[in-house]
């Protein structure tokens, strides 16, 4: 069976937002899209291995199983995440939570400053 067409929007989303590919998540998204995470990645340069596991997706949802080992000092942090996308009627992403297995080590790698300390 064929992969249903917003499983393969939500993969090229998270494939772009975890490549920093800027210009290409937000062409798959709404302009006035809601990203609802914990801390503050995007400050947070880390190099990460991301492996998107798996996609389910119907005409109005997707839902990723995604795992990311963020490699810095003192060593690799792994997180697993679920991360769910709202797609509208065009097939964009206009919604998306993230919900990490660890939310400690999420905490201390996206603190309030972002700088990987949690400080």
């Amino acid at each position: 069976m064929a992969e249903h067409a917003n499983a393969g929007a939500a993969r090229r989303f998270l494939t772009a937002w975890f490549q920093g590919d800027v210009e290409t998540w937000r062409s798959l998204a709404t302009d006035d899209v809601i990203i609802r995470m914990r801390g503050n990645p995007g400050a947070d340069d880390a190099p990460a291995d991301v492996d998107i596991q798996d996609v389910f997706a119907d005409d109005s949802r997707a839902v990723a199983i995604v795992r990311v080992v963020y490699n810095q000092p003192p060593g690799p942090v792994e997180l697993s995440y679920a991360c769910a996308q709202k797609i509208d009627a065009t097939g964009k992403i206009c919604e998306v939570w993230n919900l990490s297995d660890n939310r400690d080590a999420e905490n201390d790698l996206f603190g309030a400053g972002g700088n990987g300390t949690g400080a």
